[in-house]
């Protein structure tokens, strides 16, 4: 199952403010949001396999065996969408130079650091996922990659916010 909310409330607390107001202006195609899309997807499939290998603790790592899965699960799903509305990308997955340097650093990161600093890196990457999907659901034409955008913000916000620490609450 998914982490405890108590024990993943720890690592949550300091590790990114949830942003109150990112909307952007910004025209996106469907090719250049699915693109985009299908890399930070990879950056997650692989964000969630290093901690796989490097957590110290079992929740955690299986924690980042579902979200692996689940992210494998969305490749397909976007790739459907993007089948479906007959463009003609290449959806690679692997990380650009910025995402890979990130990726790079979190696999040095000390083992007692681990666990807190894979949660941080992953709550910022489903942030710019969330944007993304934001910036395709108000600019964008094509329907079925709406849709996928729209599924993707509400289960990576829905994500994000089931294991985000209440106001007030004592985490221990």
């Amino acid at each position: 199952m998914f982490m405890s909310p108590h024990n993943l409330t720890a690592l949550l607390s300091n590790a990114l403010p949830f942003p109150a107001a990112h909307k952007f202006n910004r025209s996106l195609t469907g090719a250049q949001f699915a693109a985009r899309a299908s890399m930070l997807n990879g950056c997650a499939i692989k964000l969630h396999r290093l901690a796989i290998e490097r957590s110290s603790r079992a929740e955690v790592r299986d924690y980042a065996r579902q979200m692996a899965e689940a992210h494998i699960w969305t490749a397909e799903a976007l790739l459907t969408s993007v089948q479906s509305t007959h463009l003609h990308v290449e959806l690679y997955q692997q990380p650009d130079d910025r995402h890979h340097r990130r990726l790079e650093a979190l696999n040095l990161v000390a083992l007692p650091d681990f666990d807190y600093d894979y949660i941080d890196a992953q709550n910022r990457l489903y942030m710019e996922l969330i944007v993304l999907s934001e910036q395709y659901i108000e600019t964008g034409a094509d329907k079925a990659l709406a849709f996928f955008a729209t599924n993707t913000l509400s289960y990576l916000s829905h994500h994000l916010q089931q294991f985000a620490p209440l106001a007030g609450a004592d985490c221990q």
